[in-house]
């Protein structure tokens, strides 16, 4: 079967992008309303195995922005609303079951399995002021999520059969956590 034994792992999902605004030669100034959409952290990669270990992969963080003016910023004249984007969720991890134990007296232990989902992408969010800025109360910063655990499921395999009078192997022992959430 599909990766019968072997572990499975999912890979970590890639950041969002920074959006840097910068004038080194003069102001920035703000007219009329600016909303400023950040970018998504990508997902963890989901991870399937059989009778093995499957770790999702961990979601990512999502982008960041900063404004910097060798004049100031200003504000005053509109409005800046920022959205910041949504940290990728953790991957799922799947373990199915697979092949048997070997038949034997007593049959062979199953193969246990566990799957842990992947840690969804934290989205800690600051604002940090320097300098010479006005207007700040016309800035909005919209809803911060941080990324959704992964699922795990896991099925544990079948312990073997017993030959003539003996008994059949116990099954393996499966194990399934979902992912923990992000910050």
């Amino acid at each position: 079967g599909m990766n019968d034994g072997m572990d499975a792992n999912g890979a970590n999902g890639k950041p969002g992008m920074h959006l840097n605004i910068t004038n080194n030669g003069g102001p920035i100034n703000i007219v009329n309303t600016v909303t400023l959409n950040l970018t998504d952290g990508g997902p963890g990669g989901n991870a399937t195995s059989s009778c093995a270990t499957a770790q999702g992969g961990r979601g990512s963080e999502s982008g960041n922005f900063r404004m910097t003016a060798a004049g100031g910023i200003d504000l005053r004249g509109g409005s800046l609303i920022i959205n910041p984007g949504r940290s990728g969720d953790g991957g799922d991890a799947t373990v199915m079951t697979g092949p048997a134990g070997a038949a034997g007296c007593p049959g062979e232990m199953g193969r246990n399995s566990t799957a842990t989902g992947g840690r969804g992408g934290d989205n800690l969010k600051r604002v940090f002021v320097r300098g010479n800025v006005e207007g700040l109360e016309n800035v909005t910063i919209g809803g911060v999520r941080a990324g959704d655990g992964g699922q795990g499921d896991a099925t544990a395999c079948d312990g073997g059969d017993g030959i003539a009078c003996c008994d059949g192997g116990p099954g393996g022992v499966g194990t399934a956590t979902g992912g923990a959430g992000g910050n």
